[in-house]
């Protein structure tokens, strides 16, 4: 039973050894990979609000080309539906 303790504890304590070591590591990655999910929810966001706010404009970022207007006989999807039957 002894033995069992003994081996527990020395385990313990090189995982305690290497976990001070490995520390001060584990913060700096933690705290860089916060800062650069900041960063980039900032970006985001920023990019949002950019595009928000050009829509509110009537600036189309996206738009590849201006749609051409409906002109009479053009197939619209009013064309495509099936024409509903009179009760009688």
């Amino acid at each position: 039973m002894r033995l069992i303790a003994l081996v527990a504890i020395v385990i313990a304590v090189f995982l305690l050894g290497v976990l001070l070591i490995l520390a001060p590591i584990l913060v700096k990655v933690a705290l860089t990979l916060g800062f650069l999910a900041l960063f980039l929810i900032g970006v985001l966001v920023t990019a949002a609000v950019v595009l928000g706010l050009l829509h509110l404009l009537a600036i189309p970022v996206f738009a590849l080309k201006k749609r051409k207007p409906i002109e009479p006989g053009d197939y619209t999807l009013e064309m495509a539906k099936e024409p509903e039957e009179e009760e009688g």
